[in-house]
């Protein structure tokens, strides 16, 4: 196995490991953006609507279908903190292009009229609020968070991962499509 990687825009990289022992790929996403308070909770809810449905599966239940109809295929978001910077995006596991049936689409989110569906940001809206507010009662790790938040006030990195209840809570799903248009 060897690693390719090229600029395929500036500042966007696409790093392929070929293995043509697998019949399954396994692809990851991410995008990589300054750590600030105004933006860190969209960040944390773009990809978790996006992953809701897509254009031709529409919800939840009709693209695990069809996941399924495709050997089991997944995906998965990811919401990490590195330093200053918050990287989010998806990993995805499935079938080789030489096997996938009719070279289907299946990742492109569902959008109506310009914007998310409402009730799938309202609902990855509240799961994101109870998993920040979740974060307390883990004492130790509660600890931990305090402790940083207070060290590095002020600064990029005092902000949490998944953002703040505050500034999740203002996110709609014209403001989030908005956003996650700027941050592609």
């Amino acid at each position: 196995m060897f690693e390719n990687r090229r600029e395929i825009m500036q500042d966007v990289f696409l790093t392929y490991l070929p293995a043509q022992r697998f019949k399954t790929s396994r692809m990851t996403v991410q995008l990589i953006a300054p750590l600030q308070r105004e933006t860190a909770a969209a960040n944390a809810l773009l990809p978790a609507v996006m992953r809701r449905g897509t254009v031709r599966y529409p919800d939840m239940e009709s693209l695990s279908a069809a996941l399924d109809t495709l050997y089991g295929a997944n995906i998965d978001y990811t919401v990490r903190k590195k330093g200053e910077r918050q990287c989010v995006g998806f990993a995805a596991g499935f079938i080789d292009d030489a096997f996938t049936p009719h070279g289907e689409k299946l990742l492109e989110p569902v959008t109506q009229r310009g914007r998310f569906l409402s009730e799938y940001v309202d609902s990855e809206k509240a799961n994101l609020i109870d998993a920040i507010r979740g974060l307390k009662n883990d004492k130790r790790d509660w600890a931990d968070i305090r402790l940083m938040q207070e060290m590095c006030a002020g600064e990029p990195y005092s902000v949490l991962r998944l953002g703040d209840e505050e500034t999740a809570s203002r996110l709609n799903n014209q403001t989030l499509y908005t956003h996650g248009q700027a941050l592609l």
